[in-house]
């Protein structure tokens, strides 16, 4: 990971103002929160991070899994229940699974919050949706090398 230069910084605490996460820029500038910028490259590891959605409809995580947030890769199948706890969620998802398999742009750039210093488990805040869409499409697709920017506010992990 490399430290944003302080335009950078500024770039994307102002992009995420205009996002149900605001909240989380505005502690970033109030604390002095380093924003590293990394990549992702193995979709496995993709799959192994941790969203911000602690319940998709009625299904719970912490009852599913015994965690507080769900994990990218158990976005999808936790969806596809019969019946779907939120068809909404499932449909934004499988339009951004249709763009990524069409090779349309889509702005792919998530923005990770570390826990805690050294904690290596960073939530994804912005950018949930189209990472499970990016996960579950280089899945199936059996490619599993990726070249995804991401961004780390907090401490170095």
């Amino acid at each position: 990971m490399a430290e944003c230069s302080d335009s950078e910084r500024t770039w994307l605490l102002a992009y995420l103002d205009g996002t149900p996460v605001a909240g989380m820029a505005a502690q970033a500038r109030l604390s002095h929160l380093p924003v590293w910028r990394a990549r992702i490259v193995d979709g496995g590891r993709l799959g192994c991070a941790r969203t911000i959605f602690q319940s998709l409809g009625q299904a719970r995580s912490k009852e599913l899994y015994g965690e507080a947030t769900f994990r990218v890769a158990q976005v999808l199948p936790t969806l596809s229940a019969s019946p779907p706890p939120d068809p909404d969620m499932l449909a934004t998802i499988g339009n951004y699974m249709r763009a990524v398999r069409d090779g349309l742009p889509l702005d792919i750039i998530l923005t990770f919050c570390a826990t805690a210093p050294g904690d290596g488990d960073a939530l994804i805040i912005d950018g949930n949706k189209r990472a499970v869409a990016l996960y579950e499409v280089t899945r199936k697709s059996g490619e599993h090398l990726l070249n995804l920017p991401v961004y780390v506010i907090g401490s170095r992990g």
